[in-house]
């Protein structure tokens, strides 16, 4: 799969799955190909829901 990261926007760097998920955990990766990822759209929905109840 093809990512663009914040260190090299204007290239698409081919990365397998786990390596994509690791620069998403570094924050390395472009906002919209962040949320491109069904995946990852759940997961911030997961992370909101559980900074609202801590909130509470």
């Amino acid at each position: 799969m093809k990512v663009r990261t914040t260190m090299q926007p204007h290239l698409d760097i081919e990365v397998t799955e786990a390596e994509r998920l690791d620069l998403q955990r570094q924050g390395l990766l472009l906002p919209d190909e962040a949320e491109g990822d069904s995946a990852q759209a759940t997961d911030k929905t997961t992370d909101a829901k559980a900074s609202q109840r801590k909130g509470a």
